[in-house]
Formats: C-alpha cells, sequence, structure tokens
C-alpha cells in the first residue's frame, strides 16, 4: 500500500474498495491491536462496513465532535444521540440493511469496552484521523489524516483528500495531539450513551409495541395545535369541557388553520355550544382576533347571550373584539351599511347551526360568501349536527364558503385534489350508486339491501376531503371515551322506540279525500300549473331557446315543490292545506287578471264571468290570507312559495296563452272544488285534531305534564294553539312560529324551566306561569335544551328527515346530573319518568301512504342519514319498524358508529391501561420491525409516513424555492398497508383500516415471532414502496425523490 515511509493519498475515487479509505482501515484490523479514530461525525454504519474484521482489534477509541455547539450535557448528548439515530435510519432504509445484521457485535464491542467514545464539548471538532496499531510491538503505528470522517460517505463514496503519515516522529506528535483531547477536561465520555442508542435501535422489539405505535401513529396530528400552557392555566372554558369535547376542540383549530375552515358535526344534544365557546375564548381573548358568531335566531337569545353573560361575560358590551349576530342579520336591510364596513374587521367567523347555510341559491348564503371572503379571508368554524340534508352538496356548498369557491383550494398536499367541484360530483355518483335511484329529486333507499352493508357510510366516511375538515364523533363515541378517560358520566334518555299515532283521513276529509286522490292520479297531478310552465305552449322552436334545459329544469321543479307542498299541506291540517288552496287560488286569479294575459274581451269577460260566480270564495280567500300570513316555515328547504305573478308572464306573440289560460280555470275549478269541501268543516269534526286531545290526555300524559308538539306548518300550529286552549282549558299553552312576536327565550324558559337556568318559583317571582304543552313550528327544532319535558309528539311528519332528528334531540339530549338532581328534589313525583322520552308521530294512513309513499322515503332516509353523519338516534317513524339497519342502530345506541371512533377508543384504552408500554413506543425508532402469529391471514403489515411540504413564506414562493418534502409531526399523514402472502394483494385506504387493524391487534403477552426470512420480507417491502410511489405520492404530485418514511412494520406468518 506504499513504498517505505513516503506519504501517499487515500481519496476514495477509484472503484476497488481496496483503494478507498474503508479498504485502508480493512486491511489494517489485520494487522493492528487498536485504533484510534477522531471523526467530525460518527455513523454505526462505517463500524458495520468493517464487520468481521474490527473484532481482530484489541480496542477502538472513537473521539468524535458534536454538529453544533450545546450549551448544556445534556444538549449535546442528546444532539449526539439524535446524530447516531439518524445514522441507524440511513443504514436501513439507505443502506438496505433493515434488519441492521452485524450491529449485534459492534453492541457487545461496546458493552464489553472494546470500543470506546467521547466527544469534545469547548468549540467545534473536525478533526479526521486514524492511528494503527500494530499487533508486531517493533512496527511503529501509522497514521491517515484527512477529510474522511468516520461514516460511510466519508469512508467510501465522497471524493476525499487522506494522507498515510509513517513517519515516527509525526506519527508520535499526532497521538500526543489525540491523548491530549481525549483526557481534556471538556471531553465527554459517551460509550454509555452510544451504547444506550444502539440497544435501542437494535432491540427485538415485541409486537404489541408496535400495534400501539401503529394506532398512535394513525390519529398523528389529528388533535393538537400546541402546549396547552394556556388552556391549563389561563381559560375559563377549558377546565368544563371534557375529553372528547377538547380534542374536538384542538382539531378544529388545527383543520382551519390548514385549510382556513373546519366543522364540528357532533350528534345532537353532545355539546358543540361549548366548544364553541372554548373558540370564541381561545381566538377572542387569548389571541386578540376580531370574532363575529352567526347564531340562528331561536338560540341567539335563549342559548347563546346566557352562556356568552355566564362564561364570557369580558367580551361582551361595546369596544369589544367580540360581536354576537342572528343568521337573518346578514340580509336585513338596517344592517347592510354596518356589514359592508365590517368586511375587513374580523378574523374568524363562528357560525351555530351552519346547515342553515347550505343553499348556495340563498341570499343569506350569497351575503355570507361575499363577506367572508372580501377585503381578507376569515377563519370559518362550522357547528352543525346535520351538514348533509338533501345532497352531498350541502357540504360542498357550505365549504365554498370559506374558499370562496376556489376550485383549486385543496390542491395542495396532503389532499392534492385538484379540483373540489369534480370531486364533489365524483362523491355524488358513488352515492348514488349505493343509493341507486332518485325520485323527483327525493333518494328512495332500499336500505335492507343497501346500508345493510354499510357501502353508503364507507364513501363517505372514507372519502379524504370530509375526513379533512370535518370533525364528528357519535353518541356511542362519546360515551365510551367517559369511561375510558374517567371524565363525568354522560348521561342521555334511555332510547325508546317511536309510537304511531293514526287517524281516519277520510273521517276529516270526507268525500273530499276521493276527489283529492283523482287530482293526484291525472296527467298533471292535482294541477296543471301551466302559468310557472307554459313552454308545452311554446310557438317557436325550443333548441334556439339559450339555456332551455336549465330553464326548464328549473320551471319544471317550482311545479313539483308546489304539488309537495300541496300534498304536505293536506297530511298536516285542514286549516294548512285550506290556506294553501285560498293562496294559489289568489296567486292564478292574479295572473289571469294582469293585461298581458287579458289578451282579449273574450278573456276580460270570462274573467269576470268567473269571479261574478265565486265572488264570495274570493272575498273569503282573500280575508284568509291577509289573516295568516305565510303558510310555509321554511320555504327553501321544503318547497317554494307561489312565485310572484310579475315572474310569469307570458306574451301571446311566444306562447299560446289562451290554452294557458284554459288550464288556469281547470285549476281554479279544482281549488273551488277543494275549498268547498272544506269550508263546512269544523274542529269536531277533524278528527286528527281529536285524536292528538286524545294522545295528551291518555299516552302523552306524564307527571311532568309536559308535551313539545311540533309542526311543519304555522297555519296548522296557530290552529292547533287555539283548539287546545278550548279543549284543554285547564292547561297552559303556548305556541311560537317564525313570525310570533312573542319573547320566544321567555317562552323557552316558561316550558322548560330548569335545563334552561331558572326554576318555577323564579317565572313565579317574574309573574309568569309555567306552560304545559308547547306547539312549535321548526323555529324550535335546533340547539335548544328543552328536556324538562320527556314527551314529544311530532303532529305532521317533515319531509326533511334531518329536521325530525333535529325536533327529537330537543328532549333526546345529554342531561345534566345537577338539573335532574334539582328536578326530582323539587318534583319528587316526576322521578320515574326522568330519562325516558316518549315520541309519537302522527302518520297518514295507507289512502295517503298510496299517494306519497312518506312512510317509507322518509324513514328510509332519515336511517341513511343517520349512519352517515353518525347521527346516533336510529328514530324511525313506527314502533313496528323492522328493517335491519334501523334495529342495529337502536341496538347500537351506545357503540361507535365509524371505524375511526373504534380505533381511537381502541387507542385510548391502550394508552389508559398500559402506561409503560406507551412510554416505550413512543421512544422506538423508525423502521422497527417485529412479528407475530396469524389469527387468519397471512402477510406483512407496515406504518409509513407519507411526507408532504414543509410550510414556505409568500417571498420563498414568490421566488420559486424549492423545498424537500417532510414527514415531520404536523406535515403529511400516517397510512397502515398490508400485503398479503396468500393473493399478493396490497391492502391500502380508510376502506380496510378495519381489516387491518385486526389482523395486528395483539396483547402485550403476544410473542414476537418471525418465521419468513429477510430476502421475502425485503421484497415484500419494496412492492410496497412501489405501490405507495403509484398511488399515494402520485396522487399528491410529490417532487422526483420523495419518498415515504417507514415507522413501523410486522411480519404475520
Amino acid at each position: 500500500m506504499g513504498d517505505g515511509k513516503a506519504p501517499f493519498i487515500v481519496d476514495n475515487r477509484e472503484s476497488d474498495i481496496s483503494e478507498k479509505v474503508q479498504g485502508y482501515l480493512h486491511d489494517y484490523c489485520e494487522i493492528s491491536k487498536q485504533f484510534d479514530i477522531a471523526t467530525g461525525y460518527f455513523e454505526v454504519g462505517a463500524l458495520k462496513r468493517l464487520d468481521g474484521e474490527w473484532q481482530k482489534l484489541d480496542k477502538i477509541r472513537i473521539l468524535m465532535g458534536t454538529e453544533v455547539s450545546k450549551t448544556t450535557k445534556e444538549a449535546l448528548l442528546q444532539g449526539i444521540k439524535s446524530k447516531l439515530s439518524d445514522s441507524f435510519e440511513h443504514e436501513r432504509e439507505k443502506y438496505g440493511n433493515e434488519f441492521l445484521d452485524g450491529i449485534d457485535a459492534i453492541v457487545n464491542g461496546i458493552r464489553t469496552g472494546k470500543i470506546e467514545c467521547r466527544v469534545f464539548t469547548e468549540d467545534k471538532f473536525h478533526a479526521k484521523m486514524y492511528i494503527t496499531y500494530a499487533k508486531n510491538p517493533r512496527i511503529p503505528p501509522i497514521a491517515l489524516v484527512g477529510s474522511s470522517n468516520f461514516t460511510i460517505p466519508g469512508i467510501s463514496q465522497n471524493i476525499e483528500l487522506n494522507v498515510k503519515i509513517e513517519d515516527s516522529g509525526r506519527v508520535q506528535q499526532l497521538q500526543e495531539w489525540f491523548d491530549y483531547f481525549w483526557t481534556h477536561e471538556n471531553t465527554q465520555e459517551v460509550t454509555e450513551d452510544i451504547l444506550e442508542v444502539m440497544e435501542h435501535e437494535s432491540y427485538e422489539y415485541e409486537p404489541f409495541l408496535l400495534y400501539g405505535k401503529s394506532l398512535e401513529e394513525y390519529f398523528r396530528d389529528k388533535g393538537t395545535v400546541g402546549p396547552n400552557v394556556w388552556h391549563e392555566s389561563g381559560s375559563v372554558m377549558w377546565p368544563m369541557l371534557d375529553k372528547y369535547q377538547k380534542d374536538g376542540y384542538q382539531s378544529m383549530l388545527r383543520i382551519a388553520g390548514q385549510w382556513n375552515g373546519a366543522f364540528l358535526c357532533d350528534g345532537v344534544g353532545l355539546g358543540k355550544t361549548y366548544v364553541g365557546l372554548m373558540l370564541i375564548e381561545r381566538l377572542a381573548d387569548f389571541e386578540g382576533k376580531n370574532v363575529l358568531l352567526l347564531t340562528p335566531k331561536s338560540a341567539h337569545d335563549a342559548v347563546w347571550e346566557p352562556e356568552l353573560k355566564d362564561k364570557l361575560g369580558k367580551l361582551l358590551g361595546w369596544g369589544t373584539n367580540f360581536l354576537h349576530m342572528k343568521h337573518t342579520d346578514l340580509t336585513l336591510k338596517k344592517y347592510e351599511d354596518n356589514w359592508e364596513m365590517a368586511k375587513g374587521k374580523f378574523d374568524a367567523i363562528i357560525i351555530d347551526e351552519a346547515h342553515h347555510f347550505r343553499n348556495r341559491d340563498r341570499q343569506k348564503h350569497e351575503k355570507l360568501l361575499e363577506f367572508i371572503n372580501q377585503v381578507r379571508p376569515k377563519e370559518v368554524f362550522f357547528l352543525t349536527a346535520t351538514p348533509i340534508n338533501n345532497s352531498v352538496l350541502d357540504l360542498k356548498n357550505m365549504i365554498d364558503l370559506f374558499i370562496g369557491r376556489d376550485d383549486k383550494h385543496f390542491a395542495r398536499p396532503p389532499l392534492a385534489i385538484n379540483s373540489m367541484y369534480g370531486h364533489f360530483r365524483r362523491l355524488k355518483i358513488a352515492l348514488n350508486k349505493v343509493i341507486e335511484s332518485e325520485v323527483d329529486g327525493f333518494e328512495a333507499v332500499d336500505l335492507s339491501s343497501q346500508l345493510a352493508k354499510k357501502e353508503a357510510a364507507e364513501v363517505l366516511q372514507q372519502d379524504p376531503l370530509v375526513r379533512a375538515v370535518v370533525v364528528q364523533r357519535s353518541r356511542g363515541f362519546v360515551r365510551q371515551s367517559q369511561m375510558i378517560h374517567g371524565g363525568r358520566e354522560i348521561q342521555f334518555p334511555i332510547p325508546q322506540p317511536p309510537n304511531s299515532w293514526n287517524y281516519r283521513l277520510e273521517e276529516v276529509y270526507g268525500s273530499l279525500l276521493d276527489d283529492f286522490e283523482t287530482a293526484f292520479a291525472k296527467e298533471n297531478p292535482l294541477f296543471n300549473l301551466s302559468i310557472y310552465y307554459p313552454y308545452k305552449y311554446y310557438r317557436h322552436d325550443l333548441s334556439e331557446l339559450e339555456d332551455f334545459d336549465f330553464m326548464d329544469g328549473r320551471l319544471k321543479q317550482i311545479g313539483r315543490l308546489i304539488r309537495i307542498g300541496m300534498l304536505k299541506a293536506f297530511e298536516s291540517s285542514v286549516y294548512a292545506f285550506e290556506a294553501r288552496c285560498n293562496r294559489l287560488l289568489l296567486k292564478l286569479i292574479a295572473w289571469l287578471s294582469h293585461e298581458t294575459h287579458l289578451i282579449d274581451e273574450t278573456a276580460k269577460k270570462r274573467l269576470d264571468a268567473w269571479m261574478q260566480k265565486h265572488d264570495e270564495i274570493f272575498r273569503y280567500a282573500a280575508n284568509l290570507e291577509n289573516f295568516i300570513d305565510e303558510d310555509d316555515e321554511e320555504q327553501d328547504d321544503t318547497y317554494a312559495d307561489f312565485p310572484k305573478v310579475d315572474k310569469n308572464l307570458w306574451e301571446n306573440e311566444d306562447f299560446d296563452v289562451q290554452k294557458i289560460i284554459d288550464d288556469t280555470y281547470e285549476d281554479l275549478n279544482q281549488l273551488i272544488s277543494f275549498i268547498r269541501h272544506l269550508r263546512p268543516i269544523q274542529p269536531i269534526d277533524d278528527s286528527k285534531l281529536q285524536r292528538l286531545i286524545e294522545l295528551i290526555q291518555t299516552d302523552a300524559a306524564s307527571a311532568t305534564g309536559k308535551v313539545i308538539i311540533f309542526s311543519e306548518f304555522k297555519t296548522t300550529a296557530r290552529y292547533l294553539e287555539r283548539e287546545l286552549k278550548h279543549a284543554l282549558p285547564t292547561l297552559k299553552i303556548g305556541e311560537v312560529d317564525s313570525n310570533s312576536t312573542k319573547d320566544r327565550t321567555l317562552i323557552v324558559k316558561k316550558f322548560s324551566p330548569y335545563y334552561n337556568k331558572t326554576t318555577p318559583d323564579e317565572l313565579a317571582e317574574m309573574g309568569e306561569e309555567e306552560i304545559d304543552i308547547l306547539v312549535s313550528t321548526d323555529v324550535l327544532s335546533e340547539g335548544l335544551n328543552l328536556q324538562d319535558s320527556t314527551r314529544l309528539i311530532n303532529y305532521d311528519i317533515h319531509w326533511n328527515p334531518v329536521r325530525l332528528m333535529q325536533r327529537i334531540g330537543r328532549i333526546d339530549r345529554r342531561m345534566s346530573p345537577e338539573v335532574e338532581a334539582l328536578i326530582i328534589s323539587n318534583h319528587p313525583e316526576r322521578e320515574s319518568e326522568r330519562g325516558k322520552i316518549a315520541y309519537w308521530n302522527f302518520l297518514p294512513p295507507d289512502s295517503l301512504d298510496n299517494l306519497i309513499n312518506l312512510y317509507g322515503k322518509v324513514t328510509g332516509k332519515m336511517v341513511l342519514i343517520s349512519k352517515l353523519l353518525g347521527i346516533q338516534h336510529g328514530h324511525g317513524l313506527d314502533e313496528n319498524q323492522t328493517m335491519d339497519m334501523l334495529i342495529d342502530l337502536n341496538e347500537d345506541m351506545y357503540s361507535p358508529s365509524t371505524t375511526d371512533e373504534t380505533l381511537k377508543l381502541k387507542l385510548d384504552e391502550l394508552i389508559k391501561n398500559n402506561p409503560d408500554a406507551v412510554n416505550r413506543w413512543r421512544k422506538m425508532p423508525f423502521h422497527t420491525f417485529s412479528g407475530k402469529s396469524p389469527d387468519d391471514r397471512r402477510g406483512v403489515f407496515f406504518c409509513y409516513r407519507i411526507p408532504g411540504p414543509p410550510p414556505m413564506t409568500p417571498n420563498e414562493i414568490d421566488d420559486g424555492v424549492f423545498s424537500k418534502w417532510v414527514t415531520i409531526d404536523g406535515i403529511g399523514d400516517s397510512r397502515w398497508y398490508f400485503y398479503d402472502l396468500e393473493t399478493e394483494e396490497i391492502l391500502d385506504g380508510v376502506g380496510a383500516m378495519g381489516l387491518m387493524h385486526n389482523i395486528i391487534e395483539c396483547e402485550p403477552t403476544t410473542e414476537r415471532s418471525v418465521i419468513l426470512d429477510k430476502d421475502q420480507l425485503k421484497s415484500y417491502k419494496k412492492k410496497v414502496q412501489k405501490h405507495i410511489k403509484n398511488t399515494a405520492l402520485k396522487a399528491l404530485d410529490a417532487p422526483m425523490g420523495t419518498k415515504p418514511r417507514l415507522v413501523c412494520w410486522i411480519a404475520i406468518s
């Protein structure tokens, strides 16, 4: 290797390993007894490359430096350990030594003292020197000095410059130099620390630790926002929250920080208000941001204002950075200038019952969209138990609010969704494939064959965008979470089957029922409604009309919704149906009376004759219309109101107006027939009303004496209030609808005092009496606490099943042990019924069921939405409901509803019951391998971190700076994969999580067992890595060279 004592160069440039530093050291191991190595950096792989040779030495002393200056010994040691751990990861992943072959010998060498390690700490130490001591005492030491660190690149890969020194005098100086730093006071002995790292890295871990690590890794960064110092010491709300609420709050902050908006969709009655209060305190009080809270009118005064005053009073009043407004304030003329001026003021917006903004065609949606995105974008936090009401597009429309309808908002990793609208189109198609059919725009679902497979649930639960922005926990999850974490006991009413309460429709309507069914059997059911859809009488070529398809669909929709409205009013009450008939009659007459449609003298005479013949009915309808105002409680959700006449003017030159007029008179005659049948009907003849009175006096009677009755129509609600006061004079009756001028907050307190922070005695002191029976439209179906009552009646069935669940949620919600104790203390007679709710549905009998299939439609969709979004009531319409899914929901009332919930509860349980194991798996190195015997399927499980781009400043983005993708906490996500040995299939994705969990699940006592040989395991790992590259990384459009990071893997064989 040289010629006498002449110096020579070793620089790694030759391909022959013998000409590299590695070869040099390899050869000298044969003739040496000791190495003294000075190196700036040390990799365990460098020593591994001398495996089989270094063992021939008696001693190896390694003196190393640190990468950076450290201020304390602890910090210095941590830096050394971290650097050494990185070298193990390189050894496994970069150099292909997955099973750390040869490392055991190094560990034993350190343990026995053959290898010693020290680090010089005073200054940065970048020396590179190798002194070899020959076994033959007559041969002097030789030194190699230069640029090669004792790392794999340093001894075999990099072009280096090292000089061999054999001059004994010079080598002696180098020996003295080494001994000086080896014994220096600022040199630390780190052999034990190096040994600790090596033992830690090479330990054969039990499979249980990898199982726990994989579970925790899956939920990595799904609920953290950094240190809890402020929460734990400075927050008013934090101590009031249960564990699941704290997790939800933290997840909301994390999601909004990443995507600018977040949804909390916990089930009805699970305390979203408290999470909202926590967000307000954090954002407005701690962070000093300007925060806007938008709440429904019903909850503004009855729920939020009392809670804000009680808990966050310092944020209320003039001059604060917090403002609380109603949803309806967005469109009020008196606030128009205020909203305009405030567009640049707010940093964050919290929206309670956010599903009210799901319809993009409504004015309040447009107003809010503009407010959020103009001047500067704002973080938006949505609180709603029902983000999807009629279509998955409901969720898309709400997401639009915080992304400003930016189709590319979610294009960046980890979602990499290049078109948000395209994504939702595909999601809707996927759901429709499961649902299989749509009837008149409403889903008709064969639940027994479809949802029992949980396919629809899985489509939504596995969607990456939904998972990224929605936080949702079911009642079952919350209950079990509280048990695991030792939180306050969560009490809910015992789930009860629904009760049906039938009535004889023919006794209400008489012969009108036959007329109604006959009218619905026509080609144009019920009415022609040609004034709303005149295009069958268009005089020209329809294909020449611009946007005809859109216009055609919109006009047909109006007619369809008007018919549905009539149908629902007919089922609701005589009074509601009569009011709707009167209104349509007035609209049709107004259309006929417009000068555009008085096309000739004949048309004028015809109208005058009709008006003269039916003058009394017309005047009656006009007077009644002025008295009752509008009859639809929520027209945008259920069916359209009758459009204004001036929006339906059809010129005779374009349309055959005479035929439209003829159809309209046919409709008028049908209405006259209906009205003539309706007017003689008196309350005593209304069998449905009489059945309600009977129900209140018998089955629905209770010690509490409180019953809430819901109706979709304000005309029905007012009708019921009036008639119940006459029929039940000893009971106090109250009524609320959207046009009520009464104080809603006071009415709510009078009906449910205890759950609204008052008592009957306090009401009496105010001169107020309790309400026994409260009749309401759906204005009281959301966000209110009405649990003083345990009885609820749905007088009519709302077409939107989400409303039904919201209604039931007023009494079927989380109970307060303190309030319950107070109720029982003051009213011991109520004890037997507390926590046992009952509710009744007035179901349409078979004659009406044949027309609208309401029973099947509403029951089916309610269960569908329940299963999709974790609304865990499982309430149907009838106690005889036999569908498997509904039975499962009732039986599994307190079970978690999604795989994620099941796995999260499993993780929480593991953490609680195995604290020592948790500490160990959290310290485990990356790439850890283990194995266990199979319970069923054989294969290899992998838990990988998928990288993502690090945060970049605006300047870096503008400058086109490229940043390597990373897998540090807060970036990227963790995913599971399973290579099946039998099928050679690779399982991945959320849908396979439950199956993979069952495969790897094990106990602390499960023994480590590895049967597969190392080459097989390596080949399976390569296949999975290729799969990840072609799926996850390709979908993310990751830069060339980006690789996933293996957390751990388990052989199941």
